[in-house]
């Protein structure tokens, strides 16, 4: 009896034991137990087995380490350190919605700032598209009213040529109808003369001011400015001095004329000045359009570029050509014009620059001491 009852209560102790173990590893599983059991005691202290059972209750440490990095070490704290973990670092969509709802909405933000920026970019250059058309309209006009003021100076503008083709010849400048005498052996050359004369020069100058309205606003105003400078100088000089050309002058042949490629034929004659040739608008706007061109590729890279802002300057020698060739205008009407381009650069900033920004500033007087 004794012996069984020895026996019986070892059989209770393994049974507890055994228990104890399963207890533990239950409480690991379902994430309970944030700290490892001491070796060797099992649940409510007992021991849980012999001294060679401490490996289960080691073994068991590692998946409660692993427990309590995933966020679910206690079950009394585990929904609202779940629910705050969710908000802000949370591994799952739970984190990523507010995080995507923010990036949504500043995108949103950004597209209506681009599309309100762009809308007032499109207003902006409709305005300074209107401003440009009444300021080109307002020269045409100024333009038109100054051939009705010296369209009864017939007399006068035939005195003035005569005079200036004396001046001529005494400054030993080689003579215009000898010159255009000796380009008239060729038909071909005195045709393309005339072409170049009528449809080259007012359709370049307004292609190059639309290049640089698009690309280069900046030189644009510089441009536009010193074109205006000078046109308003030349309407006056048109004015004040009126002058014949030479294919009005005897000696001469109107080679214009004579192939039909004149501009001051038909509907040209009603606009355009027939005594306006001092200065020669078509010599000065040519050297315009090619010195800003060289200022705008100056600081090109390709050598592409570098060569067009040098060869961009035959626009302007063969405009000079031409209009002696034709028999358009005096040498001395395309010096005048070089004067008033000289004068613009002058009075004028240049591209970017303030108004004023060249000319000297007033020294302000020493304050004296009170």
């Amino acid at each position: 009896m004794v012996r069984d009852r020895f026996t019986s209560r070892a059989a209770t102790e393994e049974t507890d034991g055994t228990a104890g173990t399963t207890d533990s590893l239950g409480d690991v599983v379902k994430g309970k137990i944030t700290e490892d059991p001491a070796p060797g005691v099992g649940n409510g202290g007992r021991r849980s087995g012999p001294p060679g059972s401490s490996a289960p209750s080691s073994a068991s440490s590692t998946p409660t380490s692993s427990s309590g990095a995933s966020g679910s070490s206690e079950p009394s704290g585990g929904s609202s350190g779940s629910s705050g973990s969710a908000a802000s670092v949370g591994p799952s969509g739970s984190a990523s919605a507010p995080a995507s709802g923010s990036a949504s909405g500043g995108g949103t933000s950004g597209a209506a700032t681009d599309a309100e920026a762009a809308k007032l970019q499109r207003k902006r250059t409709l305005k300074d598209a209107g401003r440009e058309l009444l300021l080109v309209a307002l020269l045409f006009g100024v333009y038109k009213l100054g051939r009705g003021l010296v369209s009864g100076e017939t007399s006068a503008a035939y005195a003035n040529a005569k005079q200036l083709l004396t001046m001529q010849k005494d400054l030993r400048l080689p003579d215009e109808a000898a010159f255009q005498e000796w380009f008239m052996q060729s038909h071909t050359a005195v045709l393309m003369c005339n072409k170049y004369y009528a449809y080259v020069h007012f359709p370049a100058t307004v292609a190059f001011l639309l290049w640089l309205w698009i690309r280069h606003r900046d030189h644009y105003r510089w441009v536009r400015n010193i074109l205006a400078v000078m046109t308003g100088i030349a309407l006056i000089i048109h004015m004040l001095v009126p002058l014949a050309p030479p294919r009005m002058m005897p000696g001469f042949t109107d080679t214009g004329k004579d192939s039909g490629d004149s501009p001051y034929a038909g509907a040209g004659a009603k606009i355009a000045n027939q005594f306006a040739a001092m200065p020669s608008l078509h010599v000065g706007w040519a050297v315009v359009v090619a010195l800003g061109m060289a200022v705008v590729w100056r600081t090109a890279t390709g050598p592409s570029r570098r060569i067009a802002s040098w060869a961009v300057w035959l626009h302007p020698a063969i405009t000079l050509l031409v209009v002696v060739v034709t028999a358009n205008h005096y040498w001395l009407d395309a010096v005048v014009a070089l004067l008033l381009l000289v004068f613009a650069l002058a009075v004028l900033p240049g591209p970017g620059q303030r108004p004023g920004a060249g000319l000297p500033r007033r020294i302000p007087a020493p304050r004296t001491a009170r």
